[in-house]
């Protein structure tokens, strides 16, 4: 599941790429109907994305920063679409987080802070919805080896999320 090095290559000009948006409404089928419930950025969000990063499935980290609880503050491991959902025939580009923890309730309203740090896979159309459950099954376990693997997990939590300069705090 590498991909092509022409692509690594045209994202690691941008990555790690830190971001900060507000939950908006999706369409409803992340956790409905492919076992994947995503938090959607708002327009602005996507908008602000350098122009490197064009389509794809990422990988990263991701917090909820408006809770009291402390699993609101802390990054757990993402994987993300950016795109046009051509499964879906989107028409609308769009940023969707899945955070790999299990949440009470949804985000709606909330802000989202992200690093996004390696590209999983390229956006594409599926033969079914079956095909597409699977692939996404395994953008999620690429995500937690690649991750779990990270030996700079901490510094990277420390620089974006934690540390006085980190953009999380400014």
């Amino acid at each position: 599941m590498q991909p092509p090095g022409e692509i690594q290559l045209q994202f690691k000009q941008v990555l790690p790429y830190f971001f900060r948006g507000k939950v908006v409404s999706g369409f409803g089928r992340g956790g409905k109907q492919l076992n994947c419930p995503t938090a959607n950025l708002d327009d602005a969000t996507v908008s602000a994305l350098p122009p490197q990063l064009t389509t794809g499935v990422f990988y990263g980290l991701a917090r909820i920063t408006n809770g009291d609880s402390p699993n609101y503050q802390k990054p757990y491991s993402m994987v993300m679409s950016i795109g046009w959902n051509p499964q879906f025939d989107g028409k609308q580009k769009t940023m969707e987080v899945h955070i790999l923890h299990k949440f009470n309730g949804d985000f709606y309203g909330a802000q989202i802070e992200g690093l996004i740090c390696g590209f999983v896979r390229e956006m594409k159309s599926f033969k079914s919805l079956e095909d597409l459950i699977t692939a996404i099954e395994a953008d999620k376990q690429f995500t937690e080896k690649e991750m779990n693997s990270r030996n700079d997990k901490d510094e990277l939590v420390k620089q974006y999320f934690d540390g006085t300069n980190s953009p999380a705090k400014l």
